[in-house]
Parts: structure tokens; sequence; C-alpha cells
């Protein structure tokens, strides 16, 4: 399936961490082989937390690329620990690095493509599933290391490619005939490297994601057996309908600096890897921050331009953000017709506004759903704004901005056509 082989980050395949300087305030680590009994399932995980620990702390779980490991993601993982997170790296196995190591060469993408399978798909989804039932119930296991230490009301998910893919998924990400594995438990999302859905409208695809999301990308970030494009990894985010979206595309940023890791063995890092991973860092703990810590300071950071100058040096950031409701009430002679108007800041259409209609002779009302209406320009894009347009079997509802409705039967028969004022 398509929407698979958009999300691979096989490039994983050979974890050779770029080099960092050892930080005298690392966190700590814990290294643990959790097993699920319904599924006969050993799935390796890693854990980066802060050192000291003196309430319960945010959690973010983590997911590799297809051929990695709970080794991806170390760089910004380790960061989240230094500043106040639980960073669990999940590994996926079938889709991990055991598809590739001790495998000849040769045999490698035939093996890969073995592992893009809805079969793995549905696997890691269990895997986050079980995860988020072990961490509840470790974080009450008398002997367990961190026990008490998870605050898991406040979870975050985020994953690179495949990964990415598998984060979407647990966000509420629509797939074919309406399924969705969105967990409820999961309050916000990193996305790092996105893809486009396979074979649907991605505004249906992406509508039930209402939770904070932050997507990365860059401008070169493309694999060789992959069709996706650059410029198709932002399609999530100018999909979405939702506030709070937040996106960053570096300029010149390939798939493997999210990752952290370099295709080749011992490859040194690109010249920008150090700078791209600070912004990465700092961009990422903020969002973090100001969703799950309510931090005003370092949401202030993010949305008041600071940390968009700083993107700037690098690549571009934009954001979306919280819907603003317009509500107005148009009054007539005979109706009190009021619109609420939902839509993100930036889309110039919308397929969500709410009519509700009131007779003023009889006291009915009617509720319906529509869209905003526009003249179209040559290319048959939207052009100006006239007003909303609402179906109700044959009869249409049409309310302009100059402050006129029109009801008509089969778009030929007038049943209604009267003028009136806007009022707040």
């Amino acid at each position: 399936m398509r929407w698979l082989t958009l999300s691979i980050a096989f490039l994983s395949i050979m974890l050779t961490s770029i080099a960092r300087a050892e930080d005298a305030n690392a966190p700590a680590e814990l290294r643990e082989e959790w097993h699920d009994a319904d599924r006969n399932r050993a799935i390796p995980i890693k854990i980066d937390y802060p050192k000291v620990i003196d309430k319960p702390l945010p959690v973010v779980l983590i997911s590799h690329g297809l051929g990695g490991s709970r080794e991806g993601l170390a760089y910004v993982g380790q960061y989240w620990a230094q500043h106040g997170y639980i960073a669990v790296h999940l590994q996926h196995p079938g889709s991990d690095e055991t598809i590739w190591k001790g495998v000849d060469p040769q045999a490698v993408p035939k093996a890969l493509k073995n592992a893009m399978s809805v079969e793995q798909f549905s696997e890691r989804i269990k895997d986050v599933n079980f995860a988020l039932d072990e961490l509840a119930r470790k974080n009450k296991e008398a002997n367990w290391p961190l026990k008490g230490k998870l605050d898991l009301n406040q979870i975050a998910m985020a994953g690179h490619s495949f990964g990415a893919v598998t984060t979407m998924a647990m966000c509420g990400e629509l797939f074919t005939g309406g399924i969705s594995f969105g967990d409820a438990r999961i309050k916000a999302g990193i996305v790092f490297s996105p893809s486009p859905p396979a074979a649907r409208d991605p505004k249906v695809a992406f509508k039930d994601i209402t939770i904070p999301m932050f997507y990365w990308t860059g401008t070169k970030d493309e694999v060789a057996i992959s069709p996706v494009t650059p410029a198709e990894r932002r399609v999530p985010f100018d999909s979405s309908t939702a506030g709070n979206q937040y996106l960053v595309v570096l300029k010149d940023g390939d798939h493997m600096v999210f990752n952290g890791t370099r295709l080749n063995p011992g490859a040194a890092p690109r010249p920008n890897d150090p700078a791209w991973h600070e912004l990465i860092e700092k961009g990422t703990t903020a969002f973090l921050d100001k969703y799950l810590k309510s931090d005003a300071a370092q949401g202030k950071y993010l949305d008041d331009g600071t940390f968009a100058t700083e993107a700037k040096k690098l690549g571009t950031f934009e954001k979306r953000d919280v819907k603003k409701v317009s509500v107005r009430t148009l009054d007539t002679k005979n109706y009190a017709i009021t619109i609420t108007d939902n839509r993100p800041e930036g889309f110039v259409e919308w397929n969500d506004v709410k009519y509700r209609g009131v007779s003023k002779k009889s006291g009915k009302a009617i509720n319906l759903t529509g869209s905003d209406y526009h003249n179209l320009a040559k290319d048959g894009s939207p052009g100006r704004f006239l007003g909303y347009q609402f179906k109700n079997g044959d009869v249409t509802y049409i309310v302009l901005e100059e402050g006129r409705l029109t009801v008509t039967r089969n778009d030929s028969e007038v049943l209604v056509d009267e003028s009136g004022a806007w009022r707040e």
C-alpha cells in the first residue's frame, strides 16, 4: 500500500549516531525488554529520563522508522529527558534493524519490501497500545525504577518516517473504510518526515487529528525507493482543519537528519546537522512545554515570532492557530439566520459552516451544515468570497455577505428572497 511505502525510514539501517559532545547533565537510561503475552512478542525499550525526578513527568513515546531501532532519535530523546520528560523509545520487531542485519546486501531491498506490509503496520499500532498499557501498569509496580514518576495524563508521541505514519495513526488519521487507531491518551504529536495518505482525500484522512501537532520536513526529504516528494511531506499540515498545528521545513534538510543517523557507517555529520538538531530540540521542547506543561513562556517563544526568527536562518516555520469562531446573525423581515464559521486561520475554503435559521413567525428552527460560497477564478480556483451555501435535500440556502438570504428548490424555484442586516 502506498501509505506504507511513503513512510519508509529504511535509511536508518546503518545506525551510526552523529557525534555529539558529552553533556555533564546527560540523562539516565533504562533498557528493558517488555513482553506482550497476548502476541508472545518481545518489545525492546529504551527510556531516557532525568537523573533527579521530584514529581511525575510527562511522557513522550518514540517510534523509529523502517529498519531502525530504539536507538533512533536518540539526540532529541536525550534532550527531552534533560528538560523534564520521560522519553520512551519503542523498537518494533519485524520492521526494525533485524530485517537487514546479517542479510546479504543484495537481499536487503526485498527484505525491506516485505516489511512494508499491512501486517507490520498493524503490529506497530499494537506495540504502541501495549506500551501505553504497560506504562500504566509499571508506574504502579513496586520495584520498577520509575514507579510513580510518570504523568500518564500528559503523553505525546513522536516518530520518524514509518514511525511518523505510526504516530499519525495513533493521533487520529482515518484510513480506508473510516478505520481509526486514534488513542485519546495521546495529547500531542511530533512528526518527522510525514507522508500524505494514499487513495483518499487528505482533508478526510486528517480531519479527526484535532490535537496539537508539530510536523518537520526538509527540502531534500526524500528516499530513493519512495515516490513521495519533499513537497508532499507538508500535505498533512496543509490538509489539517485543526488549530495548534505547526510546520518546519529545513532548507536542504534530508531524510536522515531527523533520525540523527547517516546512511553509511562512519559517515561524518553534514555541516548543518548540529544547527538543525539544535532547532529541532528547542522547537519540539517548546511545543511539548506549551501543550503538556502549560508553560506560558515557552508558548510565547513558539508563537510570538522568536522561534520563527531562529528557524528562518535554517528554513521556514508556519503555524495554524486555534480556531477563531465567528458567530454572526443576519436579521431579515421574517428570519434570524445565525452563521457559525469556525475555520482555522489560513483556510480559504471551509466546509464545516453551521446555519441555524429561525422563523420569526412560527419560531420553528432548522440547523444545517454547509460551506463558504465564492465566485470562481479563471483557473477554477476560489475567487472572491460571497457568503455561504447549505443544502437540505433539493432545497439550497444561500446567505450572502451583502446581507441577503435566498432559498431555492432545484436551483430554480425561489422560496425566499429577503435582505437584512448583520449583527455580531
